[in-house]
């Protein structure tokens, strides 16, 4: 699950490359189903309902809140690695840095 191509990179650099992912998340889902190496990410919802996330681990619903105005930056160097918790269904926006 460890991507070694940005593993430990600086993220305060120019990116050349990125894309993006919508997640319905509902009860506790992985941001991506498969690996997706970036270096940096910005998580957003438009869901009226609390949305957690946390990086590396399942246990979410204990995660900070993905904020319905604006983003929330993560350094990260897979999106498989950042995991979602909602009580009750909400869309969550990624835009992901390579």
């Amino acid at each position: 699950m460890t991507n070694s191509l940005y593993a430990n990179s600086k993220t305060d650099i120019v990116c050349t490359s990125g894309g993006t992912l919508g997640v319905d998340a509902s009860g506790t889902t992985a941001l991506s189903g498969s690996s997706v190496p970036c270096r940096v990410l910005h998580l957003s919802t438009t869901s009226a309902n609390a949305i957690h996330f946390s990086v590396g681990s399942t246990n979410v619903s204990l995660g900070a809140l993905v904020p319905s105005v604006g983003s929330v930056e993560i350094g990260v160097d897979d999106a498989q690695k950042v995991f979602l918790h909602a009580s009750a269904a909400g869309s969550v926006f990624c835009s992901y840095l390579r």
